[in-house]
């Protein structure tokens, strides 16, 4: 999807769902938003590598986004995320 509101959502419920499982490996989510160069099924592009970066700085069930996905949102959503 391309709608943020949408991969909040995603998000949130991945971690949601995994955390009830008692032997699922710990989840973690980085969110950008921008163009993405897509190659068969591959994407690319400096995108997709931000919102890898930001992933590996997330903790265990954690989402950490970038100031272009919450500029994205609504204000009112993104003080819903924001903590």
């Amino acid at each position: 999807s391309d709608d943020p509101e949408d991969l909040i959502e995603t998000a949130r419920n991945m971690l949601a769902l995994s955390s009830e499982e008692q032997f699922f490996l710990g989840m973690h989510a980085g969110l950008h938003y921008g163009r993405v160069l897509m190659q068969g099924k591959n994407l690319f592009g400096s995108t997709i590598t931000v919102a890898s970066r930001l992933m590996s700085l997330a903790g265990r069930s954690e989402v950490i986004a970038s100031a272009e996905f919450l500029g994205k949102l609504p204000r009112s959503k993104q003080a819903d995320f924001v903590r």
